[in-house]
């Protein structure tokens, strides 16, 4: 939870403040890239719950089905 509320958001900040130090700018996105993965933040979560989401609608799971 600390880090979902408190590295991720220092972490932005830190990046902003690295935006004219490439080496270290980019460590801090990929730091944060890996935090947002371990705490269920990242896109590819997001994606899966929204799409998990839309198959549970209606008839979209057998609409899946019939499109694979």
């Amino acid at each position: 939870m600390a880090y979902q509320q408190h590295l991720i958001p220092w972490l932005v900040r830190c990046t902003e403040k690295a935006a004219q130090h490439p080496p270290l700018r980019e460590s801090h996105v990929q730091y944060h890239e890996l935090i947002a993965e371990l705490t269920g933040q990242n896109m590819y979560a997001t994606h899966r719950d929204t799409l998990a989401d839309t198959l549970l609608l209606s008839d979209n799971l057998l609409a899946a089905q019939d499109i694979r």
